[in-house]
């Protein structure tokens, strides 16, 4: 079965679409005017909800974490698109609530191969709560959850203050790495996990002793998605310019976060030009792939190309604030971007490929676990039939057209040269993971 209920390897969950933090590049909030949606650059993306409209009431996560999903469960991975876990009033509650389903099926747990108890993942600008909060937090990962295999991963992106909040903006570095310190001394494990821009790129070796030095088990260096950035431009362009040869065209990596943020003019040093020789290398095998195979034609590979689903297939998917469970984190962006005229009408409702062909065609509320416990929802005709017939039909069919993201995220161009280039550094001589 895909995505087998019983069997999942993680679920990627978003249980709040509150955050504390103004980074330029997130999703979260418009990063230009859109005059047509009366909208200005920073606002809050009309996408979403905020304060206790945005949290995932406990009925929800109940439907969620049921016996039969905690019975198989590896881990439970507290990240999204546009919230902070932290910013849930109710995050220890809901903590215990699941540790306490997967505690009653540990019989089944070890039947299916899995540890006595589930993997717990938080990703967390960790600017925000008290000193109490963190080291329940900390007590809570430690006993209730795998202590060998739950992290929560701080996002420091520097290693001062300044640096830091070009790009974290509105989190304290200090107050960061105090409830971090606070967390571990409870017996949490925490990750120091910096994204790699041009403005901090000479502080990560600073970084890395500043980590082992305050106790962090392992620090993360992420690097941006280059092979399903160029496949998604390659792609664009040729619809754009109705020009299917790929030899000729260029793509860029470059982005520029907002400026108003919080009313004043931030943006100075935060650009991220990762247009690096390693990414024009991975764009020339790009184009060598849509030449050498589909002989030089941006439309055939867009139809043609194998896709194979990294999520699905490897037993992950994930939850928005709002309850809907997708196949990955890729399908947000069908609508979390109401302003792009490719995914939504003039006055901001869905109108793309998948709402359209699918999403459309189901019952309403059809993937809401608002509405239905995740094992139904995971044996609906969507999962189980129509997202895998279209891996095989064209993006132009009229029945169940393959999805542009399917093509950009798990085509070949993403399948064969994604760039995993993580630096996973283990500070305690522990296995990463």
């Amino acid at each position: 079965m895909f995505l087998d209920p019983t069997k999942l390897r993680r679920i990627t969950i978003e249980i709040t679409a509150n955050c504390n933090s103004f980074c330029p590049q997130c999703l979260r909030r418009v990063a230009s005017d859109v005059p047509h949606l009366g909208l200005k650059e920073g606002d809050v993306n009309p996408a979403i909800k905020v304060g206790s409209a945005g949290n995932m009431p406990l009925e929800t996560v109940k439907n969620i974490f049921t016996p039969i999903v905690m019975g198989g469960l590896k881990t439970l991975d507290f990240n999204g698109t546009f919230g902070d876990a932290i910013n849930h009033p109710d995050l220890i509650e809901i903590l215990h609530h699941i540790a306490d389903v997967s505690d009653s099926q540990e019989a089944v747990r070890k039947a299916n191969g899995r540890n006595r108890r589930t993997d717990l993942w938080v990703s967390t600008n960790g600017a925000i709560r008290d000193k109490q909060f963190w080291t329940d937090l900390g007590h809570l990962a430690s006993e209730r959850y795998n202590p060998n295999n739950s992290e929560m991963i701080f996002a420091l992106d520097g290693t001062d203050d300044k640096t830091h909040q070009l790009y974290r903006r509105g989190c304290p570095y200090e107050k960061v790495l105090e409830n971090a310190r606070y967390f571990m001394e409870a017996g949490g494990k925490a990750i120091w996990q910096i994204i790699e821009f041009d403005h901090n790129k000479h502080q990560i070796e600073e970084a890395k002793e500043l980590a082992e030095k305050l106790g962090f088990v392992r620090i993360d260096v992420r690097r941006s998605r280059f092979a399903e950035r160029i496949s998604n431009q390659l792609r664009e362009k040729a619809i754009e310019t109705g020009v299917m040869s790929v030899k000729e065209k260029e793509t860029d990596f470059k982005h520029t976060g907002f400026s108003k943020v919080k009313k004043k003019d931030m943006s100075k040093g935060a650009e991220h030009d990762s247009t690096t020789d390693n990414y024009k290398e991975m764009e020339k095998k790009a184009k060598e792939i849509v030449v050498e195979q589909f002989d030089d034609n941006m439309e055939d590979y867009a139809n043609n190309c194998n896709i194979w689903c990294q999520w699905g297939n490897e037993g992950k998917l994930q939850i928005e604030w709002d309850g809907r469970v997708h196949v990955c984190c890729h399908m947000t962006a069908y609508f979390g971007r109401p302003w792009r005229k490719d995914m939504a009408n003039k006055d901001g409702t869905p109108n793309n490929p998948y709402h359209n062909h699918y999403v459309a065609k189901y019952d309403p509320h059809w993937n809401y676990t608002s509405h239905h416990k995740l094992e139904d929802i995971l044996a609906h005709r969507f999962f189980q039939k129509d997202l895998q017939d279209s891996w095989n039909n064209r993006v132009d069919d009229p029945d169940k057209p393959r999805l542009d993201v399917c093509v950009d995220n798990c085509g070949s161009i993403a399948t064969k040269l994604r760039d995993k280039k993580e630096d996973r550094i283990s500070l305690d001589g522990g296995v990463t993971t």
